[in-house]
């Protein structure tokens, strides 16, 4: 949160932070976008491990929606 509220211009203290992240960070707003990569689906809630199977769907979708949104800023986890 410290990285995007800074990149924003917002102030960077602990309650700003935690409100940006309660409102804003992953909503349906055009300033952020939050991709996870877990396994998305899945028919069994018991199933731990991702054979990675999906992986390749993931990557064409989220390229499709990222063509028209150029990223400003990326942080990779």
């Amino acid at each position: 949160m410290l990285l995007m509220t800074t990149f924003l211009g917002g102030p960077a203290d602990n309650d700003s932070r935690r409100t940006y992240q309660r409102d804003s960070w992953g909503s349906l707003n055009p300033e952020t976008c939050v991709i996870g990569r877990v396994r998305a689906g899945r028919t069994n809630l018991k199933e731990t491990t991702d054979d990675g199977s999906s992986l390749p769907e993931r990557v064409k979708v989220t390229r499709h929606k990222l063509r028209g949104h150029p990223a400003k800023l990326i942080r990779y986890v």
